[in-house]
């Protein structure tokens, strides 16, 4: 079922962006209890969580847009 297929790689990928946000928390925790002195590992672990929200967000919307306008046409 392609439906179900599409709703099994969307319920990943926002498991994945979920982690890198977890990873981006814990890189900077681990990085103010002094257990690292990499600032490059936080900073890239930080860039990595902010982009994949903001895609996360641009396809939430694009998702959104197309339904209106699907429910536009059948009216």
């Amino acid at each position: 079922n392609k439906t179900q297929a599409f709703s099994d790689l969307f319920r990943e990928k926002l498991n994945q962006v979920n982690q890198l946000k977890k990873d981006s928390q814990a890189a900077t925790a681990s990085f103010a209890a002094g257990e690292t002195d990499s600032i490059h590992d936080v900073m890239i672990a930080s860039e990595k969580a902010k982009v994949a929200v903001n895609l996360t967000t641009a396809v939430q919307t694009k998702v959104i847009d197309a339904y209106n306008e699907i429910m536009r046409l059948q009216v």
